[in-house]
């Protein structure tokens, strides 16, 4: 199997002074969403989106725990590459996934069910947030950890045409549904010795879209690395450079 390994290049986030994250609440339909935004760029200037996906242990309802991953990194990157960007930071409540699944840790019997209400809610919340600030619909990027590399999985295929790449780590999904998603670029990044999410759910899911011969899926396994396998990804610039030259 052929996959990509990481370069070891980080980047030390900057002390310059961001913008102020807004926290605010998101309702649709039945789902109550709570949510942080940052729009780290001009109010009149279409900005490319990043909708991050938090994991299981930021649950809940405190509308902060969310931003614990990732976040700062983000942040720092675009800063230091100059490179404006909106980003919704949802918290998922506590007690649910993103997408709720079963025999999530089988790489060949995992499956989302048919009823989705969170799935459904972030696409309306990025339909609103578009409709609202200036948003590039071209360059709407999606990523994930743990728990939300599963939700990134799962809205890849719920909503392919949204997406112009994604970068889910350390998650799983439905090998089943890699071709409704095989034309969007996408990174997935996995840890080697993940305890919590088998790695083999990340290596099937790239053994799918190679055979469906996804032109642009790529894979890289952090080699001697347990379940967190997002810092040193979020901390390499090459990641978020990849994700931000991706236009739909």
């Amino acid at each position: 199997m052929k996959f990509f390994l990481v370069l070891l290049l980080t980047f030390t986030p900057l002390l310059a002074e961001s913008p102020e994250w807004k926290h605010q609440t998101f309702q649709h339909e039945e789902t109550t969403l709570p949510y942080a935004s940052l729009r780290q760029g001009p109010a009149d200037q279409k900005l490319p989106l990043v909708l991050f996906l938090h994991g299981a242990g930021e649950r809940g309802t405190d509308n902060q725990a969310q931003l614990k991953h990732g976040m700062q990194e983000l942040l720092a990157w675009s800063q230091k590459a100059d490179q404006p960007c909106h980003i919704l930071a949802p918290q998922c409540p506590s007690g649910i996934w993103w997408a709720q699944v079963e025999n999530y840790r089988s790489p060949e019997e995992l499956n989302f069910n048919e009823s989705q209400p969170m799935l459904d809610a972030l696409l309306a919340l990025i339909e609103a947030s578009a409709k609202e600030h200036q948003i590039d619909t071209k360059r709407i990027y999606l990523t994930g950890l743990s728990m939300g590399g599963y939700g990134t999985f799962a809205l890849l295929a719920k909503s392919p045409d949204t997406w112009a790449a994604a970068l889910p780590i350390c998650g799983g999904g439905e090998a089943a549904t890699v071709e409704r998603f095989q034309d969007v670029p996408i990174h997935i990044v996995h840890g080697e010795d993940d305890s919590v999410v088998p790695v083999a759910l990340s290596r099937h899911l790239y053994q799918a879209l190679q055979k469906v011969k996804a032109p642009e899926a790529h894979y890289t396994e952090h080699l001697l690395t347990d379940h967190d396998s997002w810092t040193m990804t979020y901390r390499n610039p090459q990641f978020w450079e990849w994700m931000f030259a991706q236009k739909k």
